[in-house]
């Protein structure tokens, strides 16, 4: 697979997360593929990194609520 066509594989997951949960407000892709979520949790700023999007999925899903479907 292209790398082109893996970020952007990337993208559209992280996508997803955000939309699935309101409280992450900002995730991002650096140092050699880690990914950080930025989030509010009881006004207070917090962050978390993983090594991949399905760990940080799997973290979400354990420990965030998912919006509401409407």
């Amino acid at each position: 697979m292209k790398k082109t066509k893996m970020l952007q594989n990337a993208v559209d997951q992280i996508s997803e997360i955000i939309n699935l949960f309101p409280i992450v407000y900002k995730i991002a892709i650096h140092e050699k593929e880690k990914i950080t979520i930025y989030y509010d949790e009881k006004g207070m700023h917090n962050e978390k990194t993983f090594n991949n999007a399905i760990d940080l999925l799997d973290w979400c899903e354990r420990n965030f609520k998912k919006k509401s479907a409407v």
